[in-house]
């Protein structure tokens, strides 16, 4: 059996593809632009020649080019490790060595340590999202968006097959990768959503870090597999949520005990 995880949002956006999958500040990206986006980046990953179950690092706040980038490097058959953007760049080094990645996305507000920990790395290859790209040696993020290379069909994997390596705090030793697969996440997503009656017409708040395991798969997965809306808010703070509630008629909130606590 074949499967790979970016069939939640294959499904989705042939069966809504003009529906907002993320609203924020400024616009919307639909459920066809993200498909099809990450249909190029999975395209542009396969003629640099990375190949399956190669590992490549994502350091981006609730922004769409994380949305785009994930589910890209999952098309691709890649495992996606996404990486804390307050980081600084010695810690940025310890998981790109540790997982092996090959090619670092990150964004200008982190770019300074994103490089530097990539040099200590030994990565070259850094893109980056923003106006700050091209200083510090990165390339800009549409370049893995151009049109240039040929389409993929999306590389399946074995349901077992690792999807995405999130880590470990490291409070009580280094940061561990915990290997996620293909199978998991999808039916960590799947169950949940079904539990608590996900629908279609939902709108939620996503300003838990997509970094993080809570935001990756209880908010980003969830809402793909549902092909409901996420409300994208890329720093916690009672005003921006409040906000993000009312400007996009939010139906659910998902946070940690120190946000309701705000």
């Amino acid at each position: 059996m074949s499967f790979n995880l970016a069939v939640i949002l294959s499904e989705s956006a042939h069966a809504a593809p003009d529906k907002p999958v993320a609203v924020f500040d400024g616009g919307q990206l639909t459920y066809g632009q993200l498909d099809q986006a990450s249909d190029r980046l999975a395209a542009n990953l396969a003629a640099a020649r990375i190949g399956a179950g190669e590992r490549i690092a994502l350091q981006l706040p609730n922004i769409p080019q994380f949305l785009i980038s994930y589910f890209g490097i999952l098309k691709a058959g890649a495992v996606v490790v996404p990486l804390n953007v307050l980081l600084r760049a010695p810690e940025i080094a310890y998981h790109l060595e540790d997982s092996g990645a090959l090619i670092l996305i990150t964004w200008e507000g982190v770019l300074a340590e994103a490089a530097k920990g990539a040099e200590a790395a030994g990565i070259g290859a850094i893109f980056a999202v923003g106006h700050a790209a091209g200083a510090a040696g990165a390339m800009p993020f549409e370049q893995l968006l151009d049109g240039t290379a040929p389409p993929l069909p999306m590389v399946m994997r074995q349901p077992a097959d690792t999807a995405v390596i999130v880590y470990t705090s490291g409070t009580t030793g280094q940061p561990k990768g915990a290997e996620l697969t293909h199978i998991q996440l999808y039916m960590n997503a799947d169950i949940p959503g079904r539990l608590f009656d996900v629908r279609p017409d939902d709108v939620v708040v996503t300003v838990l870090p997509l970094f993080h395991v809570f935001g990756l798969s209880s908010i980003l997965d969830v809402c793909v597999r549902f092909a409901c809306t996420m409300s994208l808010v890329p720093r916690f703070t009672p005003a921006a949520v409040l906000a993000a509630v009312q400007r996009d008629r939010a139906t659910i909130f998902e946070g940690v005990p120190t946000m309701f606590a705000d």
